[in-house]
């Protein structure tokens, strides 16, 4: 017995027979079943919130005063803070502050979808249904 398709591999599969004879009918069933398959879906479709935050950490370097070319306490401190800020320093601690919700709001499937593929292109070939089910395990285990 074979697995039922969803709308989406149909779509696919029917999408591929086109070059067995004519793109006829085959592209005009799949044009239909995607139409069909959008609309339906659209009378229940889920909305999501979107919470945009920001993640601070406090980091700090410590770097040996004798490792800089100069005396003069003052030009010491800038060339470490230039170490830093070249990223040329390796962290000492570092203190997560946590995080701060800059923005939130409220997007329809296409939309969630849309902000889905910009933020993740790592993502980009997965299908409709892979994303909506990443996104559906949205709520993290509480650990013991």
């Amino acid at each position: 017995m074979t697995e039922k398709m969803s709308d989406s591999q149909m779509v696919s599969h029917l999408r591929t027979k086109a070059h067995w004879t004519r793109p006829q009918p085959w592209t005009d069933i799949a044009n239909r079943l995607e139409e069909l398959s959008e609309n339906s879906s659209t009378e229940k479709e889920q909305k999501y919130v979107i919470i945009t935050t920001v993640s601070a950490h406090r980091m700090r370097y410590a770097i040996p005063v004798s490792d800089l070319d100069s005396d003069d306490p003052i030009e010491q401190i800038e060339w470490a803070k230039d170490s830093v800020t070249m990223e040329e320093a390796e962290e000492f601690s570092q203190h997560w502050l946590g995080e701060t919700v800059s923005d939130a709001t409220i997007l329809d499937e296409k939309e969630m979808l849309e902000l889905y593929d910009l933020d993740n292109d790592w993502a980009a070939s997965w299908s409709k249904e892979q994303k909506l089910n990443y996104v559906k395990k949205w709520k993290r285990e509480k650990e013991l």
